[in-house]
């Protein structure tokens, strides 16, 4: 519903469908929500020429598939991507034509995104993510019909009625008043994401509101898939406490962030342990710089808790 009411939207989010192997049904489930979507362009492979000459001439919904197998190392197609986010920055500007005119185009459309595993950190964070896991042998699906979109066409049909009646109304009632359905769990992205579905759900009313809610709690991720920055200050935070100090010389702390188990740390680059200076240049984005020290009787290069204050209270909840 909400990829028929996105155009007046301040903000829309990305459908993300994402598994751990293949054969887990990302195809298939695309497939079904293409069979009801309006002015649906699913492909498993494109480029960033096509995606915003198609948005500006059709105003599609795009789904992609396969999405890992052609967005990893591919910055301009992640950042074409990523810009659909938000109406007013959803466009980007290319030089076009036989005179070389620099001329607009518009990334303002709904997408849905499927791969194995998850991609960028700022696509998830621009997304709804919906993770599928393969069947067992005791659980049993039914078959796609092999005209269900035509046996969609009625649905279809209500949804661009329902749209063209309420799209407005929508976009002003998330301006004015945001709605109350969503639990505030310290995520403003997340929110903002949520926030069209969560007020579709209350016009539509009934169950649609508790569903929305529950949704939104059990697809919204807390403590799970944060960015490489926040951990990497999540895990100094721990290294302060679990040590009892407030100050650390910067050999000593990449040390005790190699040790930590299920983290980056060990194999932070082409396998390797992370160093001293790949821990300055993360650390250089949030202004906190190393100085000399003096711990016991040795004076190096190191860090004291207070330089994270700042830090701790704004990205770590």
């Amino acid at each position: 519903a909400g990829a028929y009411v996105y155009e007046p939207l301040r903000i829309f989010p990305k459908l993300m469908v994402v598994s751990p192997e293949k054969r887990c049904g990302k195809t298939t489930l695309l497939e079904v929500i293409e069979a009801i979507l309006p002015r649906p362009v699913m492909a498993s492979n494109i480029s960033s020429a096509v995606i915003y000459r198609m948005v500006e001439l059709h105003r599609p919904t795009l789904l992609l598939d396969e999405l890992d197998t052609f967005l990893p190392n591919n910055p301009e197609l992640h950042g074409i991507i990523n810009s659909g986010h938000t109406k007013k920055g959803a466009s980007i500007l290319r030089c076009d034509g036989d005179d070389n005119e620099p001329k607009r185009f518009s990334t303002w459309s709904p997408m849905v995104l499927a791969g194995i595993k998850l991609a960028g950190d700022t696509i998830i964070d621009r997304s709804v993510v919906i993770q599928l896991r393969r069947k067992t042998k005791g659980e049993t699906v039914r078959t796609i019909p092999v005209n269900f979109t035509d046996q969609c066409l009625v649905l279809r049909r209500k949804l661009l009625r329902w749209a063209e009646e309420n799209a407005n109304t929508i976009a002003d009632k998330i301006e004015k008043d945001r709605t109350n359905v969503l639990p505030d769990i310290g995520n403003d992205r997340a929110l903002d994401n949520w926030t069209p579905l969560a007020t579709i759900a209350e016009m539509a009313g009934g169950d649609w509101v508790k569903d929305c809610a529950t949704a939104f709690e059990k697809l919204t991720p807390k403590d799970e898939g944060e960015a490489v920055g926040a951990m990497l200050l999540e895990d100094i935070r721990k290294t302060f406490e679990v040590t009892g100090r407030d100050k650390i010389h910067s050999a000593e702390l990449v040390r005790e962030l190699c040790c930590m188990d299920e983290r980056p740390w060990p194999e932070w680059k082409h396998g390797r342990e992370m160093t001293v200076r790949s821990l300055a240049i993360l650390l250089k984005s949030y202004g906190i710089k190393s100085r000399q020290i003096r711990i016991d009787d040795v004076n190096k290069n190191g860090l004291e808790i207070e330089q994270f204050a700042d830090a701790f209270e704004r990205y770590l909840s």
